[in-house]
């Protein structure tokens, strides 16, 4: 009795599909952007509402360059993206933006550096109101190389 409770307990496991949702892809997807500057390659951004309009923060790069850089994109209806301006480019590797608003309306972007062959750090850097952002960037997080756990350094920050 129990082979055959195990076995229709398989059966209805495996046999009929669980739908819990369906992923519907977005004909929009990868995300229409006009471009400034020669900037045409994406690989990762923090998106935001901010008066009424949807923004982002763009890593992205120039084909004739081998590091990425931070841009600003905004949109109307958050699904055709304009460039509005570079915001930072130290001539290396960064990537994985976010953006922090202080109380006062200040605003930080915290981002990973490419430091050494698959070594990572957060970073920081100051920005005013309207993402003019400081080219002197601060070390927020600082790996253990020797700790196995850190060995890679740390890649995706996350901000509240």
């Amino acid at each position: 009795m129990k082979k055959i409770l195990l076995g229709l307990l398989l059966f209805l496991i495996f046999v009929f599909p669980v739908e819990a949702f369906e992923f519907v892809k977005n004909s929009n997807n990868p995300l229409n952007i006009t471009y400034l500057n020669d900037y045409a390659y994406p690989f990762n951004a923090h998106i935001y509402k901010e008066d009424n309009r949807c923004k982002g923060i763009l890593t992205t790069r120039r084909p004739t360059e081998t590091y990425y850089s931070l841009v600003a994109i905004e949109s109307e209806d958050c699904f055709n993206w304009m460039m509005t301006k570079e915001i930072l480019n130290i001539g290396q590797d960064i990537s994985n933006p976010r953006l922090f608003i202080n109380t006062d309306g200040t605003k930080k972007i915290y981002f990973t550096k490419t430091d050494g062959k698959d070594f990572y750090r957060i970073y920081s850097t100051d920005c005013d109101n309207n993402l003019n952002c400081s080219s002197d960037v601060n070390l927020v997080l600082d790996p253990n190389p020797s700790d196995l756990t850190e060995r890679n350094g740390y890649f995706a920050s996350y901000v509240i």
